[in-house]
């Protein structure tokens, strides 16, 4: 009886792997597979990016976008990663006092992600959190991004980088002077 239990598995275990061995060389489950390791790298970079920013590391920063990328928003605009760089450097050296806001982060959620072969789009949330006055932590402002990307050099980069403010309303938004140089103003 054990060895006839002991044929029936190994039976079921090798059916088993011929089939995953079978399903591996199906192209609809590689174009599957290829299409959520892209959704994940791609989150990872949208993370990447909030990570980046936080810690001012403005050249590794600018290197999430592409050759030809575009970041676009309520500081302004620049292109090319080199032009990204400039622009923040520009913020963050002149706009933004020194020290202000060094224990800040960015929280990034709700990531919609559709990928097509080697450019994808994506929308997410991104809410900014500054230490306040008290020592907690609060909600300087909030908003969204839309996004193009575009595989470049085997990574995915961002082709076009929109960052829209939707929290403080225009109307409100005691910082206006840093982060509102642009005509996407919300109400």
């Amino acid at each position: 009886m054990k060895t006839i239990l002991a044929l029936a598995c190994t039976a079921l275990l090798t059916m088993g792997f011929v089939a995953i061995a079978a399903a591996a060389d199906d192209p609809a489950i590689k174009a599957r597979m290829q299409r959520l390791e892209d959704r994940e790298a791609i989150h990872d970079l949208l993370v990447t990016y909030g990570r980046l920013l936080d810690k001012r590391d403005l050249v590794g920063y600018s290197k999430l976008f592409a050759v030809d990328g575009v970041w676009e928003g309520g500081i302004g605009s620049a292109k090319g990663p080199e032009g990204i760089r400039q622009m923040l450097e520009k913020v963050y050296g002149g706009r933004v006092q020194p020290g202000q806001y060094n224990s800040s982060y960015h929280i990034m959620s709700d990531f919609i992600i559709d990928v097509t072969g080697d450019t994808a789009t994506s929308w997410s949330r991104w809410t900014w959190i500054v230490e306040g006055a008290d020592g907690k932590p609060g909600a300087q402002r909030s908003g969204h991004y839309e996004d193009k990307l575009v595989r470049e050099g085997g990574q995915w980069r961002f082709r076009h980088r929109l960052t829209i403010t939707e929290l403080p309303t225009a109307q409100k938004d005691t910082e206006a002077q840093i982060f509102r140089k642009d005509h996407r103003e919300r109400d």
